[in-house]
């Protein structure tokens, strides 16, 4: 167990919170804010190298709203996103995130990094969507080495573990109805004291947003008959910071009707001081939003039927948490299910359960089979500060107790040069891997143009069927590693979690004294370069015939298959973007693999690493 805090960082789709675990053994929620433990997820980007997040973006989105980026979650499957005549890598505006709150949790620590940083993520994640995640931390300043990765309804299972223990074998059901999303997996307790997911559903667009437009809706009908002006004022030509005014005070009611009988909605008109006043009664609100919980109720009765829940006595507990599981309409309703069970801010659960269960790995021994958990390595006392050659830095002041980090700072990225093709390709074909924002010897951002032609003659590759995950344990999936490669890189590598299948994934550091480091060039950089691995062959083999798709359809990027077709390398290099994303496929081994070049758009550098490490003929 590392001897420093450590840090847990639940980055939300609407909402982003955070919790640290002192030295002491206490863990604590983090304010992120004046008045809350949350953070608007929301980011404004100025330009690439400007990046204005939380309460601050939100305030800044009517000046332009084609800079402002509600929800940077939704977009780590893009690989990219087009904002405001920019095409920029996903991991900037979730780094700018990252660093916002990392900046806030040590000043709270007077200064001292924490030991370790706990991201989560919904379990449903990709292998490279939470590689996107662990780059974007690295950009914040967080070497890839000191992250630890564990998915959302892991945290909350353990976090509610921590006062209710549970048996081997028994289960337990968590549903966390937030803001944007709504997800629900059901749990079983293991023998090392962590959980297993058996099921796992939801909705990626059912969340406390829709029912904020659901009461919008009324608000129009209300205005109507009442006050058609108004309605038309609102609907036409209001300013944003107008309705802004509106939605806040909307959500304020929704959340007073969690304990009130009743809430009033203010609506603002045109005239300064014109405001009107609509009550809304729990009873009518329960209707309003019926359809919406019905959704959430049989999202959660399917997922309960694919785990073998039969009825209530099969589960130990149904957890709720998220801002959203307080209406008491979603209590009733679930109740029929399960027993209802919620702790005293369903807002930070994930976040507090993340550090409980990062704990509790750092003790489990590795085991064999799918749904081992490995064991974690104990991460150095203080974090380095963020490598002199990250190009990101924060304009906040921290140390001089000034608010939280609200602008972050890139270096400078061109104006867009390619098209929607980068973005097609990004999502069709990375999803993420691995872009961290480095600089050249001049500081400048710069992005080399990638050929579209395919290098080799490849081998059409067809998806394999059925669960073939393996590589559940570190010796396993580095049982697969080359030498040249066992040899280049620093021992032990840190886990980072598992796929979708249940494979076991860790990130791995190159080691800046080996022959693999000087062959690629990074033996003299501080911040030497890592990548992240699994073993899934249903996932290699999908990847390569996406990569193929792309490749035929003369999508940007450069594909280099073996000459036998089994194994390949697509590598991208986004216009803004200043490193390549080498992404690699082998369904012989099952082996899927992201590493990111040190230098802009350097193909070459990404080719010769895998080469090197004797992964490519």
């Amino acid at each position: 167990m590392s001897t420093g805090w450590e840090l847990a960082i639940d980055f939300g789709t609407s909402n982003t919170a955070a919790a640290a675990r002192e030295t002491d053994g206490t863990i604590n929620a983090i304010a992120l804010s004046h008045h809350s433990n949350l953070m608007p997820s929301a980011v404004f980007i100025q330009a690439p190298d400007e990046i204005l997040v939380g309460q601050v973006a939100l305030n800044q989105a009517a000046t332009n709203p084609a800079a402002f980026l509600a929800a940077p979650k939704r977009s780590i499957p893009h690989g990219i996103v087009n904002i405001n005549s920019y095409d920029v890598p996903v991991q900037q505006p979730v780094a700018a995130v990252l660093r916002s709150v990392l900046d806030r949790a040590v000043t709270a620590h007077r200064g001292q990094s924490p030991a370790r940083v706990v991201l989560t993520h919904p379990e449903g994640w990709s292998p490279h969507e939470v590689q996107v995640l662990i780059a974007a931390a690295t950009i914040a300043g967080v070497p890839a080495d000191r992250v630890s990765t564990i998915s959302e309804p892991r945290a909350a299972a353990a976090h509610y573990s921590r006062s209710e223990p549970l048996a081997v074998g028994e289960k337990i059901a968590v549903f966390d109805f937030g803001g944007g999303t709504l997800d629900i997996a059901v749990l079983q307790a293991d023998s090392t004291g962590g959980f297993d997911v058996i099921a796992a559903g939801g909705d990626n667009q059912l969340g406390g947003k829709n029912l904020d437009a659901v009461l919008r809706h009324w608000v129009d009908a209300q205005l109507l008959d009442t006050d058609p002006d108004r309605r038309e004022f609102l609907r036409r030509t209001a300013p944003m910071g107008t309705l802004r005014t509106l939605e806040d005070s909307i959500r304020h009611a929704k959340e007073l009707l969690s304990e009130a009988a009743q809430a009033t909605i203010t609506v603002p008109g045109a005239t300064t001081g014109d405001q009107l006043g609509l009550t809304l009664g729990r009873s009518e609100f329960d209707e309003l939003i019926t359809t919406q919980i019905d959704r959430s109720l049989a999202l959660t009765r399917d997922t309960l039927t694919r785990a073998g829940i039969t009825g209530p006595t099969d589960l130990r507990a149904l957890f709720l948490t998220g801002g959203s599981s307080r209406i008491p309409l979603v209590h009733s309703r679930l109740q029929t299910l399960g027993p209802i069970a919620t702790l005293d801010d369903p807002k930070t659960v994930v976040a507090r359960g993340a550090l409980t269960r990062a704990i509790t790995a750092a003790a489990a021994p590795a085991t064999s089979g799918v749904t081992a958990r490995p064991a974690r390595q104990a991460a150095p006392a203080h974090l380095a500060p963020p490598p002199e050659t990250l190009n990101f830095r924060a304009k906040l002041g921290m140390a001089t107790g000034k608010a939280a980090a609200n602008v972050v700072n890139f270096a400078d990225a061109k104006r867009r040069t390619t098209a929607i093709a980068a973005a097609a390709v990004a999502a069709a074909v990375v999803v993420g891997g691995v872009m961290l924002a480095r600089s050249g010897s001049d500081g400048e951002a710069s992005a080399a143009a990638l050929p579209t032609t395919t290098t080799e003659a490849a081998t059409p590759v067809q998806p394999v069927t059925g669960n073939a995950a393996v590589g559940t344990t570190a010796a396993t999936l580095e049982a697969a590693y080359p030498a040249a490669l066992s040899e280049g890189i620093k021992k032990p590598c840190t886990a980072a979690g598992f796929d979708t299948d249940g494979a076991y994934m860790q990130v791995c550091v190159i080691d800046t004294k080996s022959d693999l480091a000087k062959a690629i060039g990074v033996a003299s950089v501080p911040a030497p370069p890592s990548f992240t691995a699994t073993i899934n062959h249903n996932s290699a083999a999908s990847t390569l015939a996406t990569w193929q798709k792309a490749q035929n359809a003369n999508i940007p990027g450069q594909l280099t298959m073996s000459p036998d077709g089994t194994k390949g390398v697509f590598v991208l290099a986004p216009a803004g973007s200043t490193a390549a994303t080498a992404s690699f496929a082998d369904i012989a081994t099952g082996l899927n693999m992201s590493f990111t070049t040190m230098t802009g758009g350097d193909t070459d550098q990404a080719m010769t690493f895998y080469r090197e490490s004797g992964l490519m003929p």
